[in-house]
């Protein structure tokens, strides 16, 4: 599945957490003060990688766990 969509971004002097006198800003919100800059329409990607690591006292029972199974069944 491929999604393009806008993309925009302002700098950190630009967002709040409050809103100006008068106005209301739901819980949860942020206030965009000035210009927004724009980017041409990118196709948006997402990845996910996993690190993890044994303790040292697990190696052990973890030896030769990533060989191929077929040479190991020979």
């Amino acid at each position: 599945m491929q999604i393009i969509s806008a993309v925009w971004y302002v700098n950190a002097n630009q967002v709040s957490k409050s809103a100006p006198s008068g106005e209301f800003l739901p819980t949860g919100s942020f206030m965009i003060r000035g210009k927004k800059n724009f980017l041409h329409p990118q196709s948006l990607e997402m990845s996910l990688a996993l690190l993890f690591r044994l303790d040292e006292s697990c190696l052990e029972a973890h030896h030769n766990e990533r060989k191929v199974r077929e040479a190991l069944e020979d």
